[in-house]
This record gives structure tokens, C-alpha cells and sequence, in this order.
């Protein structure tokens, strides 16, 4: 007796799953970046008040996490809706309004990052060649680290090297993942 041959089927994700997996995605390796290698190595360059400032404002707590998968899941959505939506800078901005009002961190500068980032997601989206999209996640994160560094309020010095840590190795890759895994990861995965 032979059996049957079964057709085996490719699973697709919805397109509500497919960016539910890829904000997880995108958490995980934004935080690996930043918690394994972005706050010893800031810290580490700090001492005193300014290391313990930086250790309590970015470290590896509950929050920060919770932070980091809010920030993974805007990014993704404004991935998602921004590029479809007609009046790209209405929903770009309504999604940048809503994310900064329930940001978990309530200061300005988290709100202002968060803004900054929704205005950035397209314009790393929007570049075709992956060299253009790492430079333009680079730049956008300098941007989007700066308020968020102000607010820890260091001295000028170590904020501007608070920010450019924090931009290039954790605002940029939450910027430049999504890209990266809808184009290479999730497509040939068949998701």
C-alpha cells in the first residue's frame, strides 16, 4: 500500500503576526547590541556620578526592556503602515503622537526621541542599497539618541558620547533590523 502524496503548503503569517514577529525580532537584537556590548563599553568610558547616571538611565532593568519592545513594536508598525498609508506624514504623525504620549520613560526627551524615531523609520525604509540604509540608521540614530542622552543629565562631554553610543548601538540597529529582516529573513523564510 502506497501512501498518499501529501502537497505540503508554505505557512504564511498574517501581516499583524509577521510584524509581531518581527518586533521581537528586532528587540532581541537591538538588545543584544546595546546590553551586551553599547552600556559596558558607555560605561565604561564613564566614572563616578556619570557611570552610575548612565547605569540607571540605560542598564539592563524591567524598563528598559519594556522600552526597548515598545520602541521595537513603533518601529515596526510605522514600517508597516507608513509606506501604504496616502497621507504618509498624517499617519506618520499620528503614530509619532500616540507613541510619545504612552512612551514608557515620561520625560521630553523620550518623547522627543520617539518622535524622531517615527519620522526616521521611512527614511531608512525609503532607501533601496543596504549601504544607504546603514548610514541613514546611523545619522537618524545620533539624532534620536541626543534628547535621551540630555536627559541624563551628564556633563557636555559625556552626553555627546552618551548619544553617539547610544545611536549607533541602539537607536541605529532598531532602525536598521526591520529592513533587514523583511528583505533578507522573512521573505525567503517564506513568512
Amino acid at each position: 500500500m502506497v501512501a498518499p502524496l501529501r502537497r505540503e503548503v508554505a505557512m504564511r503569517l498574517s501581516p499583524s503576526l509577521r510584524m509581531m514577529l518581527s518586533a521581537v525580532l528586532v528587540a532581541v537584537v537591538a538588545g543584544l547590541l546595546w546590553f551586551v556590548i553599547g552600556l559596558p563599553l558607555t560605561a565604561g568610558l564613564l566614572r563616578g556620578a556619570a557611570e552610575t547616571a548612565v547605569r540607571k538611565s540605560y542598564g539592563f532593568d524591567e524598563a528598559n526592556v519594556l522600552r526597548l519592545a515598545f520602541l521595537a513594536l513603533v518601529v515596526c508598525v510605522t514600517g508597516l503602515v507608513a509606506p501604504s498609508a496616502s497621507g504618509k506624514w498624517l499617519a506618520l504623525g499620528a503614530i509619532g503622537a500616540v507613541a510619545a504620549l504612552i512612551e514608557p520613560e515620561h520625560g521630553p526627551g523620550a518623547a522627543l526621541s520617539t518622535l524622531l524615531l517615527v519620522f526616521a523609520v521611512p527614511g531608512v525604509v525609503e532607501m533601496v542599497a543596504p549601504v544607504r540604509q546603514a548610514i541613514a540608521a546611523v545619522v537618524s540614530g545620533l539624532v534620536i539618541a541626543l534628547p535621551t542622552a540630555m536627559d541624563a543629565h551628564l556633563a557636555a562631554g559625556p552626553t555627546i558620547g552618551v548619544a553617539v553610543l547610544r545611536g549607533v548601538l541602539f537607536f541605529a540597529p532598531l532602525l536598521l533590523v526591520s529592513p533587514f529582516l523583511e528583505r533578507w529573513v522573512l521573505k525567503r523564510a517564506g513568512l
